[in-house]
């Protein structure tokens, strides 16, 4: 918890707490004691960048996998920790994007992402891809063998979808050492 603190996650709720209240409740999903800052300050990483959002929680928060906050990140449910990589999707798709249709398209990646075999890829796998939407949006136009493009179903990309972000997550935990 001391890494999380030197990242800068202060843990203190802020004025995006009911949007993480009110999506979490929409998700039955009940968030371990402490997790709420952290999705908070990835709430306020991803509304100013993509860019600085995977440079503050690249390096920095491989690093600190290494550390004791690795075993904090273990402890807490996977679920909690995708929602910190749905929420930095959702909101960084801007006002043009309806953040219920992205949480609720969120909710249907969550059972693929969690069919992961090992519980660090999926958190992994939720707190450092931030593609989440571009990404089923290729899938769901993606080039078939003959060089034409098929539109898929969103169950089917969606699938897809938690199969990459599994294999995102290896090659991260392969780099960080962990």
């Amino acid at each position: 918890m001391e890494t999380l603190l030197k990242l800068g996650f202060d843990l203190k709720p802020e004025p995006w707490s009911d949007l993480v209240d009110h999506s979490c409740h929409q998700l039955n999903i009940q968030l371990p004691e402490g997790v709420h800052g952290y999705l908070i300050k990835i709430l306020k990483q991803s509304m100013i960048s993509h860019d600085h959002l995977n440079q503050s929680l690249g390096v920095d928060f491989l690093s600190a996998l290494q550390e004791e906050s690795f075993q904090v990140l273990k402890n807490i449910s996977g679920s909690a920790i995708l929602m910190a990589g749905i929420f930095s999707d959702t909101v960084s798709q801007g006002p043009m994007c309806p953040i219920d249709y992205h949480v609720r398209l969120g909710a249907q990646g969550f059972y693929w992402i969690k069919q992961c075999s090992n519980l660090e890829d999926a958190v992994l796998c939720g707190v450092l891809s931030t593609h989440t939407m571009a990404m089923v949006d290729v899938l769901m136009n993606m080039p078939v063998h003959n060089g034409s493009v098929q539109r898929i179903e969103r169950q089917q990309a969606l699938r897809l979808w938690g199969v990459h972000r599994s294999q995102f997550a290896l090659r991260y935990l392969d780099e960080a050492g962990a």
